[in-house]
């Protein structure tokens, strides 16, 4: 086979990944020879780097897409690929970027030709080799769940591949591709160093237990276990207790700030990819804020009624159940700390000014007020992720949060979601669900607001409300109604809603105030956002068959040997 005779890896890839201090030291290796780069652990490095770089993350073209094809959002924009998606009006041959379709084998190469390499061709340091290997599998691992996950079963390619090679593989079956990730993972397990020993951003111990249970966790559930398999939910507990073990000796903690998007290498991330100004950026901010602050279009995802209300009091009630406090006219108060670090709502201050979100704001002499030109149409923005001093973005740059793939609020979740589908509620399940939520600023105990602690149905909904509300916009929440197969009770024939705020007006329409001057607003929670932006007769689809997606019709014209997920 024509092996790899040179390898070509760009400058920025150096960058990536590794500290200051290690980004700039780059050698060129425009033209370097395959065999200088294997006796080299250095080189080696920057090839790994490029594996890294491959990550997608906070990229303009595809991040804000999956906040806006459920219940979380909605792009501001009318006639999005969003929308597509949401009136099922999308098909094999549809583009609709890497977020959704996501067929990365031009990755798996490269990650193959680097293991490979490393397995027979790696001369440097042993301890070394091992460690990179480790993250390579790691790497791959994340490829092919990236893959299982919106497929089910894919070609499984575990090595370069040449022109004398079966280039037509078949798809795999769904338990051959979780086997097959989670044999990656255990190499990346035994491999890896723990935290404190490695350079931030790069794949642990800790992120390989954490990726470990995640995947089990998404094997166990009932879209891909049809046969309700009971150990795997066992499996998923027992790899995400491994990373709660490494919390107890100090690698992991929740951070009492909330917003950790804007601090490096914090305790609670367990996995990101990191982002540095000038050379590696994205454009977050630009993206979200409203435009008026924004320096091009902005409103790319706005949080729904649905969303907020999903929100917790502080009592740990959700607004609607009795006896939680809950104020109409009052809706912000009382909430716990997540709303207030995640969403931007009616004169909340954002960006050092007091933020209109009212439909007639503009009438009264506000900007950004819902109703204008690239507006919140739900009456709400997110706060979550942006850096709300900055003021160099634009809708693709300007930015370098880290974007935070794997954090430890996640692995705790994890753990409790798993342990009551394999055990039902005991006190290791509250304990991982009130740390989470005690963080968050609520006052009580889990098992005090439930009506039966004993009952596993009724903390399954608790937990997939929490998994909701912690993990809201970091591209979660489409995964799971869809792997906990609610997608379709959740969307399908429904509308979304926005909070619709007016001035309180006197009987000759003037606008009233209070004794300070300040406006007095009505709130209507049942703004019909969906019929706004996607007309009378929109609602959302989704039909039994979108539970897996359509593999790229450009794939299978390359592959006979593809068979595509039916109805597709």
């Amino acid at each position: 086979m024509n092996r790899m005779k040179y390898i070509f890896l760009s400058l920025f890839a150096g960058f990536l990944c590794t500290s200051c201090a290690d980004m700039l030291d780059v050698k060129d290796l425009s033209s370097m020879s395959e065999t200088f780069v294997w006796e080299d652990a250095a080189l080696a490095k920057q090839f790994l780097n490029e594996l890294y770089a491959d990550r997608p993350g906070y990229e303009a073209s595809n991040n804000p897409f999956l906040n806006n094809i459920t219940d979380e959002g909605r792009n501001g924009h009318a006639k999005t690929g969003a929308d597509d998606v949401l009136r099922g009006a999308w098909t094999s041959s549809t583009s609709l970027g890497n977020w959704m379709g996501f067929w990365v084998y031009t990755q798996v190469r490269k990650a193959n030709e680097y293991i490979y390499g490393l397995e027979t061709k790696a001369t440097f340091n042993e301890d070394t080799r091992k460690a990179y290997l480790g993250e390579a599998k790691f790497l791959r691992a994340l490829l092919y769940f990236d893959m299982v996950k919106r497929y089910g079963g894919v070609p499984l390619i575990d090595k370069p591949q040449g022109l004398e090679d079966n280039l037509f593989v078949p798809r795999a079956t769904i338990d051959e591709t979780f086997e097959f990730i989670l044999k990656d993972l255990q190499t990346a397990i035994t491999n890896l160093p723990r935290r404190n020993a490695t350079e931030a951003g790069r794949a642990t111990l800790g992120a390989a237990w954490a990726l470990r249970s995640r995947v089990l966790l998404y094997w166990a559930s009932p879209l891909f276990n049809s046969e309700n398999k009971i150990q795997r939910w066992k499996d998923a507990a027992d790899a995400a207790y491994e990373v709660i073990k490494l919390a107890k000796a100090g690698d992991y903690e929740l951070s009492e700030d909330l917003n950790i998007w804007l601090t490096r290498d914090n305790r609670e991330t367990i996995f990101e990819k990191q982002y540095l100004l000038g050379f590696k950026e994205h454009g977050w901010d630009g993206m979200h804020k409203p435009l008026s602050i924004a320096h091009n279009v902005g409103t790319k995802t706005n949080p729904t009624q649905e969303m907020v209300d999903a929100f917790p009091m502080t009592n740990g009630l959700l607004p609607h159940q009795e006896g939680s406090g809950y104020d109409d006219q009052n809706p912000y108060a009382g909430r716990d700390k997540r709303f207030y670090a995640d969403i931007v709502y009616h004169l909340s201050d954002y960006c050092g000014r007091l933020q209109n979100c009212s439909v007639e704001g503009a009438d009264l002499g506000f900007v950004d007020a819902c109703g204008t030109s690239f507006c919140s149409h739900t009456g709400y923005y997110i706060r979550k992720g942006i850096n709300e001093k900055n003021t160099l973005y634009d809708r693709q740059t300007g930015c370098d949060q880290s974007f935070i793939e794997i954090r430890y609020a996640e692995v705790l979740l994890n753990y409790a979601e798993a342990l009551n589908e394999y055990e039902g509620p005991n006190d290791d399940v509250f304990e991982a669900l009130d740390a989470v939520r005690h963080r968050a600023g609520i006052t009580t105990d889990v098992k005090d607001i439930l009506d039966d602690a004993t009952d596993k149905e009724e903390v399954r909904k608790l937990i997939y409300n929490e998994r909701r509300v912690e993990l809201c916009f970091e591209q979660h929440r489409y995964f799971d109604i869809r792997r906990w197969k609610i997608a379709k009770e959740v969307m399908h024939g429904k509308r979304m809603h926005g909070m619709r705020i007016t001035a309180k007006r006197d009987a000759d329409g003037k606008p009233l105030t209070d004794e300070e001057g300040n406006y007095i607003w009505k709130y209507d929670p049942e703004m019909d956002i969906d019929k706004f932006l996607g007309g009378e007769n929109f609602s959302c689809v989704f039909e039994d068959y979108m539970y897996w997606m359509p593999i790229p019709y450009s794939e299978l014209t390359k592959n006979p040997a593809l068979i595509q997920n039916p109805e597709w």
